[in-house]
């Protein structure tokens, strides 16, 4: 109303478009634009600061046309400024004048618009103006001008013309038009001056670069073309006047001329006379620039002074290299006019002495010019002739007095141009008639025509003498400038005729220079004097390839240029090195020449260069001679003996300085290393120098991985980084400047990068044997090797195989080398003596001293490393390729079976060991190879590794380690090296991967039962191992099959096989039961019990299934007869064992076994076996006897951890003061203390106990009789005291770790590295534990209160959880029991009540009496707070994949689990949920995306869900699960909680965040700043997340809130819309809540679409509330919805609402106000008035401010 359209919201000043509001920002202000404005400067004049001009009084129609003119669309330019002209033609001119500042300041951006019609409609628009206004524009002409006459240069022709008709609009004649030039030629050169200043910061960001450019090129032209043109009319032209005025003229024309001279000289200097503009890329500026240099000269020559002539002159001549043909015409205006108005020759002088005024390029292309121009004179100088004598004369005076004079006077003044220039003269007129015209300037000061050119030999000694004399020693001076051009000339005057003359000249003088710089100790003038020399071969070997051969044999072949004065100065510097500087080893480099491939040119004859490379070989050994490597040393003799060298070379060490002698020495070889190809019949030379290389390299490299802190520096400026390929392994740069050691090493470095290509040229062999011994030498002699240490030499060897062994049998010969036979290796198994298939023998007699033991496990660890990168093919089967393992077995080179033998008998070293490495390797090998070759070698390492445990078998413990269930950790317990490598094999052959062949099998069983029955006799040795082999050789899928399925082919050889492991087992039952009952074998026969651990080997057992759902499944199918002998067997051990505990004679413990404790443990294994076999057929008396045992050796385990409990807590509770290690000490012996027979013993009764409740209760009982036999109210006694046992021995090792883990850490360590011990023990206790029944449970958490120890179950169990050395399944039984009932509701949180005593006096009454929030009435228990409340900087800071990180996961995932799991109405859910609102950091969730690939993501959403792969779609289907079943997914695949599992983890818990903590993640998500990551987590939740989240809380608000008849909901699952209406009497309320697609990461947008009878105030504060309750509710809508009506419903009954929230229900607690204000009478909730008095430090009531 009142407002004119548009006008809302906008000021006068306020622009309306972009181009506008630049024109409105007050001068000075910062801005960009081209038109009007440079950087941040407003582009005007100098003197004045034009104001942005004023819309008031101009019509308005005229007003919104100019407006549009800031647009940027040129076409709206173009139709405004069309529009302009009619309505300037239409109007009066009084009403144009208004216009005139507005149409002045967009005219003049208008003309450096890039459209050209736009600029073209500009002039005609200015026409129109001028012809209404006319006089009018007289005002305007002080800043127009300038402009105007910029324009009518224009480079578009249209616009140009467009232009000059406006200005001759307004000044009809052209003397009108030169006085308004005249007036204002201040203004103008100002404006022109500014646009010359302008850069490419012209306009807005969004204009094209392109346009940019162009306008810049445009303004810069145009201006250079406006300021010759202006000074060419002013200056060029005198004005003309009349007689009448003369004097009254003249006067005007003299000031004219004065001031328009004065501007132009001022703009000639401010911009560096435009030399700027010379370079610039446009072919348009720089014609503008000539054409502006050009005025200068014709019209103000003053101008070029002395300060700026010889720079303006050096410009001048170099544009000649102008290419482009439109620039040509003014190029040469200027050219042709600088020279008529300068001295040319002078100032040609100038240019060549003063190399400083000019660049090279402009020098050089002056002297190309220079040349050409020169030459063609000279051609042609008969045109400039009217005789051929005056031609004659001419060409001799150019000659004389300008080459020869010229070039003769720079000689002198050795300018660096001038010296070139000779050259240039040298090449035109040849090296003899140069030098002979400057012999006669030296010695007699005349010119040529002086010269007699007759006597042709005076002028050869006069050339000769003048080289030697003068020009040799000149050339050779000490470096400066123009050293390189001097000898550059040197070379071009080298004549052929006397070549030979001229390079002897040079040796000479060359001789001379460098026998005094080794005289004076390397004064600098001599050192700058090598330098010259070393440039001058560098240019010579450059030009020879160019060279011709000629009559006298010089050019190209190397034997012209060898001479024995050059030979004996290369020696002497060679053998002298410690004695002189280092730059004499680059001469010596650049007369030896090779420094690449290429380079093929040697100054030095063959014998010379052999001389030289044998003293650095020396300097080489005597560098290693004093190394603190023993090794490196150790090599010395090597090089020394294989070189045919004394020993005299190493006493030099303690008179010289190393370094520098090093240095010199590698110096030479970095350039000169291809220089090796001369001495190709001296490869042994080679060969020597090359491994000295070498070993130096890698003496660098080891010592940087040593702890001495000398070489520090060296370690922080050395970076080292071998790797198999070779451009990695050696290209990579060095910087090495602070240490002489360092720079050594880039040296080397640089040499090795060559060593591919000269290997060839070594005597391979010798190459080979002394750097395989080297290494050996290392890795034998050196003291504490490292892993690190290890890799590296193992990288040494792969280089070396790389690159000196081009074949397999090089390869072979060099690995037999590097593994052959030393006092410490090997000690377990060789190579065999015999030539036969080189198998191998076992080693009975072993050197077993400490420093061997040492040196053989670092030898191991070395060849294990070569292994796992050659490969076991190349290593152990010797073989290289596929080809290879084709051929037949007896044609192949034999194979290494006994390193691989050896590796596994040693088993562990440092850093690794056989079952981490070799092993996987072999089995792989196995795998992937199917050839005869692996058959060998597999059969091979078997057999001689089962031919070693026999001859070992003496000190084994098969009681103990034999087992029903095979397992690595039993393999890794057993001490005899044989056994345990053989068994690690099979293990991985047979039960693992099942990999072996069936003919590898049978015959490895059948060489297994040759060697039992040798001879017709048993061999006890052996069938002591018998039990470990056949406990893996019965796993085979060959002898587990009784009946056979397959192809046909093989039926006869599996057929054969059954039936003869049929016969072995029954004769060996019949063995078995032939002997007593142990309990009446005489002492010390142990052949019974022998028998008895073979025939339970055969009998395997395995255990299948995740944790939890575990069970124990037999593995073999056995005959009816078989059974019968099994339980004969049993039932005799089992009557004697009965028969002797009823018996009290103590004759009776006489036994056979070793002790009680043994015979208990073999009759617990056969009851084991016969319960799996033959449990069909148990008479009542064998299950009484099952049953008994089954507590009894259960419980001997429980008693044990009981007892160390105990003993644990009491030392804990009387020794708290400093007495740690008294805890630790009754620990230690506590672990010792628990029997691992006990352990045994409780094993078998676990894997009894499931056994039969797998064949009891899961399957069927076979007959009626069976079941009722065994008594079902017995078997449900013996199954919870079973139970009973288990949660007693759960809780208690957990109840020891939480003791221990109180008073140390090294102590909880300790606890839970005993578990290691028995970690099958473990898991099946743990299946066990998953599976109690809840009343079992209760009784096992009421005993343990009763048990009063100082940590209780929770302890026991979050001990577990998160234990130091965690067993996967013992962790998820803890994280089972803490997530379900009976314990997880005291899991958490401790039990809290909060007394009126706690709160403290001092606080004011009001803090006192109102409700603290739940930060301070809630608590968690310690062992879950320290994680969950971790500081920001320790979660972030933790390892990604670190333990600690998997704890703080798992604790979320507790106490999420636990908020679930209580309702929605729960006053503890409400708090703690607050807690974690109030008090806990969300940072968590930055650390769970540091587990879900993020970057992933984006590329995610053009791929299908089932496309997905790896932790993205772990996390995703993760967060999925977890939100629609609000548990983790799979929770037994994610123990053990590895690398692959944390995204699993860490979506699982985001799914139950987003679900049960909406508020908290949002407001995490909102406090975002990186837009990338936000985007990533947004895309991520609402594809994967959101659409559960939407549709659960959509279906929540339909079903569980209720309507009535003031209340109705409607949902809309199509656009995510809740309606939501309220209806009382006479008054409504329609809210619509609209959930976001990406929900819960943005807040819920509520709107009020509908009121009645509602004040806007009231409407308001109601919107607000619901909003409220939405975006703060961590939980579902639903109850959100619901506690907004109940505010609703309170608000009609008349409950007052909480000044301070505006709400009756609060927001979060759900409180009523409640507490009132006894002067206003006002009811406050306790939280909002809690939160008031904290913010405002006052305790005054909000309204009223009367103290509460």
């Amino acid at each position: 109303m009142g407002r004119q359209k548009g006008e809302g919201g906008r000021g006068k000043n306020r622009a309306s478009s972009s181009s506008f509001a630049a024109s409105l920002v007050p001068a000075g202000v910062s801005s960009v634009g081209f038109g009007g404005y440079l950087g941040s400067s407003r582009i005007e004049h100098s003197s004045t600061t034009e104001e942005s001009p004023s819309n008031l009084g101009v019509d308005s129609e005229l007003a919104q046309h100019l407006k549009r003119l800031g647009r940027k669309d040129p076409t709206t330019k173009v139709k405004a400024l069309m529009a302009l002209c009619v309505l300037f033609k239409e109007k009066p001119g009084e009403e144009i004048v208004h216009i005139l500042p507005l149409w002045v300041y967009e005219y003049k951006r208008l003309l450096l618009d890039y459209n050209r019609e736009v600029r073209q409609a500009a002039h005609d628009t200015m026409t129109s103006i001028v012809a209404v206004v006319r006089k009018g524009l007289a005002p305007h002409l002080k800043s127009l001008m300038g402009p105007w006459w910029f324009a009518q240069f224009d480079p578009v022709p249209e616009v140009s013309q467009a232009a000059r008709f406006s200005l001759e609009a307004a000044f009809v004649t052209s003397e009108r038009r030169l006085d308004a030039l005249i007036l204002y030629v201040n203004e103008i050169f100002s404006y022109l001056d500014e646009n010359l200043k302008l850069t490419h910061a012209m306009s807005d960001k969004a204009t094209p670069a392109d346009e940019i450019e162009d306008m810049h090129q445009r303004v810069i032209s145009s201006s250079l073309l406006a300021i010759s043109t202006l000074i060419d009319i002013l200056l060029g032209k005198k004005l003309e006047t009349t007689s009448e005025d003369m004097n009254h003229e003249q006067k005007l024309a003299s000031k004219a001329l004065i001031t328009v001279a004065a501007s132009a000289e001022n703009l000639f200097s401010v911009n560096n006379c435009f030399l700027d503009f010379f370079k610039h890329k446009n072919p348009s500026v720089r014609s503008a620039t000539y054409s502006t240099l050009s005025a200068y000269m014709k019209c103000i020559p003053h101008a070029y002074n002395e300060g700026n002539k010889a720079s303006l002159s050096a410009f001048i001549l170099g544009s000649l290299q102008e290419k482009d043909m439109s620039c040509h015409s003014s190029m040469w205006d200027m050219i042709l006019l600088f020279c008529r108005t300068f001295q040319m020759l002078g100032l040609t002088s100038t240019f060549i002495r003063n190399p400083s005024s000019s660049s090279a390029a402009d020098s050089a292309t002056f002297f190309k010019a220079f040349q050409e121009c020169f030459l063609w004179v000279f051609e042609h100088v008969t045109r400039f002739s009217k005789s051929e004598d005056d031609a004659h004369m001419l060409s001799i005076k150019l000659f004389n007095d300008v080459l020869i004079k010229l070039s003769w006077y720079d000689y002198i003044q050795d300018s660096i141009d001038s010296v070139e220039f000779l050259s240039v003269i040298v090449g035109i007129y040849g090296p003899v008639r140069v030098v002979a015209h400057i012999h006669v300037c030296i010695n007699e000061h005349c010119c040529l025509g002086s010269t007699n050119h007759g006597d042709d030999d005076l002028i050869e000694k006069q050339f000769l003498q003048t080289i030697k004399d003068d020009l040799v020693p000149w050339c050779l001076l000490k470096q400066t400038q123009s050293t390189g051009a001097k000898l550059d000339l040197l070379l071009s005057l080298m004549q052929d005729a006397y070549s030979v003359e001229q390079w002897h000249a040079i040796l000479t003088h060359f001789a001379i220079i460098e026998k005094c710089s080794r005289t004076d100790g390397g004064s600098s003038d001599h050192v700058e004097t090598i330098q010259s020399f070393v440039t001058l071969f560098e240019k010579l070997r450059g030009k020879i390839p160019s060279m011709k051969e000629n009559v006298h044999g010089s050019g190209v072949r190397q034997e012209y240029w060898h001479n024995e004065l050059l030979d004996s100065i290369a020696i002497s510097i060679a053998c002298e090195s410690p004695c002189i500087c280092l730059s004499h080893a680059q001469l010596l480099r650049t007369m030896l020449g090779g420094s690449n491939k290429e380079d093929n040119m040697y100054f030095l004859s063959r014998k010379a260069v052999a001389v030289i490379f044998e003293e650095i070989l020396k300097t080489l050994i005597l560098y290693l001679s004093t190394s603190s490597f023993g090794w490196a040393r150790h090599s010395c003799s090597l090089l020394l003996s294989l070189a045919c060298m004394d020993l005299t070379v190493l006493q030099k060490s303690s008179v010289v300085n190393i370094f520098k002698v090093a240095e010199f020495a590698f110096q030479v070889l970095e350039g000169s290393i291809f220089c090796l190809k001369m001495l190709d019949d001296n490869n042994v030379l080679i060969s020597c120098i090359l491994a000295a290389i070498f070993i130096v390299d890698w003496e660098f490299s080891m010592l940087l991985l040593t702890d001495d802190e000398d070489n520090h520096d060296l370690k922080c400026h050395i970076l080292v980084d071998y790797h198999l390929n070779i451009d990695d392994h050696l290209l990579k740069p060095v910087d090495a400047k602070l240490t002489p050691r360092g720079s050594l090493y880039a040296y080397c470095r640089n040499i090795l990068t060559c060593f591919p290509s000269i290997v060839s040229l070594s005597n391979m062999e010798k190459l080979r044997y002394i750097l395989v011994q080297t290494i050996r030498s290392c890795v034998f002699e050196t003291d504490n090797l490292s892993a690190d240490m290890i890799s590296l030499c193992c990288k040494w060897v792969l280089y070396l195989l790389e690159v000196t062994c081009p074949d397999n049998i090089q390869l072979q010969c060099t690995l037999d080398l590097l593994l052959s036979k030393s006092n410490s290796w090997p000690l377990w198994i060789g190579p065999s003596s015999s030539e036969e298939n080189r198998k191998a023998t076992v080693l009975s007699v072993r050197e077993s001293t400490a420093l061997n033991e040492m040196r053989h496990r670092n030898f191991v660890a070395f060849v294990d490393k070569i292994i796992s990168n050659v490969g076991v093919s190349k290593m152990i089967a010797g073989c290289h390729n596929q080809e290879s393992l084709d051929k037949d077995v007896q044609s192949l080179p034999s194979s290494r079976v006994w390193v691989a033998a050896e590796i596994l008998c040693t088993w562990g070293w440092q850093g690794g060991n056989a079952m981490e490495t070799l092993v996987p390797s072999l089995a792989r090998y196995a795998k992937e190879e199917k050839s005869a070759v692996q058959l060998d070698v597999n059969s091979s390492l078997v057999k001689i590794l089962f031919d070693g445990a026999v001859i070992h078998s003496v000190s084994n413990n098969c009681v103990l380690l034999c087992s029903s269930i095979s397992s690595v950790n039993i393999i890794e317990k057993i001490q005899e090296p044989h056994l345990r490598a053989l068994l690690s094999l099979l293990h991985a052959f047979i039960v693992e991967e099942n990999i072996w062949e069936r003919h590898g099998i049978a015959d490895f069983f059948k060489h297994v039962l040759d060697r039992l029955c040798l001879n017709g006799d048993v061999d006890r040795a052996c069938l002591k191992i018998l039990p470990f082999v056949m406990s893996c050789v019965i796993m085979s899928s060959v002898f587990r099959r009784s009946k056979f399925y397959g192809s046909t082919t093989d039926f006869s050889l599996v057929h054969s096989e059954a039936v003869l492991l049929q016969e072995c087992i029954t004769n060996w039952l019949h063995a078995a039961n032939s002997f007593t009952p142990l309990r009446f074998v005489e002492p010390g026969n142990e052949e019974a019990v022998e028998w008895i651990l073979v025939v339970l080997a055969c009998y395997p057992l395995s255990l299948q299934g995740v944790i939890g759902t575990s069970k124990v499944e037999v593995q073999r199918e056995i005959s009816k007869f078989e059974q019968k002998l099994l339980l004969s067997l049993f039932c005799k051990q089992r009557v004697a064992a009965s028969t002797t505990a009823n018996d009290d004679n103590p004759v009776s413990s006489c036994l056979g076994c070793d002790s009680p404790r043994q015979e208990e443990m073999i009759i617990a294994k056969l009851t084991v076996v016969t319960v799996a076999y033959c449990w069909e057929e148990f008479e009542e008396e064998d299950w009484n006897f099952v049953f008994f045992k089954l507590n009894k050796w259960l419980e001997s385990s429980v008693f044990l951890m009981e007892e160390m409990a105990e003993s644990l807590d009491d030392a804990v509770m009387n020794f708290t003061n400093n007495n740690t290690e008294v805890v630790l000490t009754k620990l230690e012996e506590a672990v010792q203390s628990f029997d691992p027979s006990s352990a045994s013993l409780s094993t078998t009764a676990l894997i009894i106990f499931f056994l039969l409740s797998e064949q009891l209760e899961v399957q069927k009982p076979v007959t009626v009789e069976v079941f009722q036999s065994m008594k079902r109210e017995k078997w449900t006694k013996v199954k919870d005291e079973v139970m009973e046992n288990v949660l007693r021995l759960f809780f208690t090792t957990g109840v020891v770790e939480a003791i221990t883990k109180s008073c140390s850490d090294e102590g909880s360590t300790m606890t839970a590295s005993s578990r290691l011990e028995y970690v099958l023990f473990w898991d099946l206790l743990a299946s066990l534990v998953i599976n109690t029944p809840e009343y079992v449970r209760n009784k096992a958490i009421e005993s343990m209160e009763l048990w009063a120890l100082s940590k209780g179950p929770i302890s026991s169990l979050y001990a577990i959880l998160f234990s130091s050395k965690p067993i996967p399944s013992l962790q998820l039984a803890a994280y089972q029991f803490l997530s379900t009932k009976p314990i997880t509701h005291l899991s958490l949180i401790k039990e809290h009540i909060m007394e009126t005593s706690d709160i403290s006096c001092s606080e004011p009454y009001p803090l006192s009496a109102i409700d603290r929030p739940s930060a301070e009435s809630l608590s968690l228990r310690d062992e879950i707070s320290c994680l969950i409340l971790k500081p920001d900087a320790e979660l972030l800071g933790m390892e990604v994949i670190g333990q600690e990180r998997v704890n703080v996961f798992l604790s979320w995932a507790l106490l999420l689990g636990h908020l679930f799991s209580l309702p929605s109405s729960s006053t503890t859910r409400k708090n703690l949920v607050q807690f974690i609102q109030d008090c806990v950091s969300s940072t968590i969730l930055d650390c769970l995306f540091q587990h879900i690939p993020l970057k992933l993501v984006s590329t995610s959403l053009k791929r299908k869900e089932t496309d997905l792969s790896g932790d993205l779609l772990q996390a995703a289907n993760a967060a999925k699960h977890t939100i629609n079943t609000g548990l983790l997914l799979n929770l037994e695949s994610l123990f053990p909680v590895q690398t692959e599992h944390m995204a699993l983890l860490a979506g699982s818990i985001y799914g139950m965040m987003i679900q049960i903590l909406p508020s908290y993640v949002r407001n995490w998500f909102n406090s975002l700043r990186d837009r990338s990551v936000s985007s990533a987590i947004e895309i991520f939740t609402k594809i994967w997340c959101s659409p559960c989240l939407l549709l659960d809380e959509l279906f929540q608000v339909k079903e569980s809130v209720a309507t009535d008849e003031n209340f109705s909901l409607a949902v809309n699952k199509s656009v995510n819309e809740i309606v939501a209406t309220y209806k009382k009497e006479e008054t409504g309320l329609d809210l619509v809540i609209r959930l976001p697609s990406c929900y819960p990461l943005k807040p819920v947008d509520v709107e009020c679409t509908r009121s009645l009878g509602i004040s806007e105030v009231k409407q308001r504060k109601w919107l607000l509330s619901l909003t409220a309750f939405v975006r703060n509710q961590n939980g579902a809508i639903a109850e959100a919805v619901r506690i907004w009506k109940s505010n609703f419903d309170k608000e009609f009954q008349g409950v007052e609402e909480c000044p301070i929230c505006y709400s009756i229900i609060h927001t979060t607690n759900h409180s009523l106000p409640r507490l009132t204000c006894k002067t206003c009478k006002h009811k406050f909730h306790s939280a909002c008035l809690y939160k008031w008095f904290s913010t405002s430090h006052k305790s005054t009531c909000p309204l009223c401010q009367t103290p509460f």
